[in-house]
């Protein structure tokens, strides 16, 4: 996997916009996808991935698995995308 750019760079790239770019749908691709960023979630808890399939507030878990590495932190700005 690449490495990610932070809100800081993304935050410096958008300054540089022209007016006419800020008023732009917020679209995203990748290799055989792509589509419409929909929303920004602040995540207000830890959040893991114990199956493997999706993130999840840790608060789903019980004790068990309070050894599952953290995939994103309390916090976390997340794009939701379309």
């Amino acid at each position: 996997m690449r490495q990610a750019i932070t809100w800081r760079d993304l935050k410096t790239q958008v300054d540089a916009f022209s007016e006419a770019q800020l008023d732009m749908r917020v679209l995203w691709c990748a290799e055989d996808d792509g589509g419409v960023v929909v929303q920004i979630e602040i995540l207000d808890e830890d959040h893991i991935n114990p199956s493997g399939d999706a993130w999840e507030p840790r608060s789903h878990y019980g004790a068990d698995y309070e050894d599952e590495e953290i995939v994103a932190v309390k916090g976390q700005p997340v794009l939701h995308v379309d």
